[in-house]
């Protein structure tokens, strides 16, 4: 009798912000499309954005991100005023 084989996948990876288009095409191609080959595997993929500014973020930055991903429907887009 053969054993089931592992029932989960989780991978994380940092990207460029300069090659993150490419990065990420190619992590689709390799991974994510060999995923969706699997009968009823069901894939989520998150994107996380982590950004630090030495002396704060201007008011007009604030404004434009947090606009920009409300229309992109980030799930969770904050700043803060502690270094994380």
């Amino acid at each position: 009798m053969t054993l089931p084989g592992p029932r989960s996948y989780h991978g994380v990876v940092s990207l460029s912000p300069v090659r993150m288009v490419a990065e990420a095409s190619n992590i689709a191609e390799q991974i994510v499309s060999r995923l969706f080959g699997e009968p009823k595997c069901s894939v989520e993929i998150k994107l996380e954005i982590k950004a630090r500014f030495p002396h704060g973020a201007n008011e007009t930055t604030q404004q434009d991100i947090i606009s920009a991903s409300k229309t992109l429907r980030f799930e969770i887009s904050q700043f803060g005023s502690e270094a994380e």
